[in-house]
């Protein structure tokens, strides 16, 4: 039962494995169809072989913590996701950009934001398996990846450079891999 799901990018295929279903903006995709089913509506089925993926606002990639932003009052849904990773240990994997990176201490953030006095959104402190670019980088090519410099000027706000250890027609491969992901258009066509 399942259905391969299958990353395709450029001339690149990762093969993620067997899958019953997988979300697409909230709605639940499962063997291509798009049903009338949200993923909230089955966190209870979730078991110990599935995943989920749940982006974060930062992390600290030293106490393998991140930080989620929560604005709804019934704790949004990281709550609800962590029913299932709590309750039935249902790997959590956090998706965060190099660009969400910081240096200060995630629980402190927490007691900072969720304070009876504080004002704006609550955080929530989360550990789960914090996947960067250089995790993806990894992972896709069997390199060494780290982050050595960021930021700029001219477009370049929020960059990162990314040192590659590995054989030398591999590294040539990522470098040219991340051209073509440097080279597409931003997102939401800004």
């Amino acid at each position: 039962m399942g259905t391969d799901l299958v990353i395709k990018y450029k001339r690149k295929e990762i093969n993620i494995g067997r899958v019953d279903a997988y979300k697409i903006n909230d709605k639940l995709v499962t063997n291509q169809d798009e049903l009338d089913v949200y993923w909230a509506d089955v966190i209870d089925d979730l078991k110990k072989e599935d995943v989920i993926l749940k982006g974060a606002n930062c992390v600290n990639l030293k106490s393998n913590k991140a930080g989620i932003l929560i604005g709804h009052p019934k704790g949004g849904t990281i709550l609800t996701a962590l029913q299932a990773v709590i309750g039935r240990r249902t790997k959590l994997i956090i998706p965060a950009g190099l660009e969400k990176r910081i240096s200060d201490d995630v629980d402190s953030i927490e007691t900072q934001l969720n304070a009876p006095d504080a004002e704006g959104p609550r955080f929530l402190s989360v550990r789960g398996e914090i996947f960067t670019e250089l995790q993806a980088i990894e992972y896709l090519y069997n390199v060494k990846a780290s982050c050595v410099a960021a930021g700029g000027v001219y477009g370049a706000e929020g960059s990162v450079w990314i040192n590659i250890q590995g054989e030398k027609g591999v590294c040539a491969d990522v470098k040219d891999f991340l051209k073509d992901v440097a080279a597409e258009a931003p997102f939401g066509g800004c």
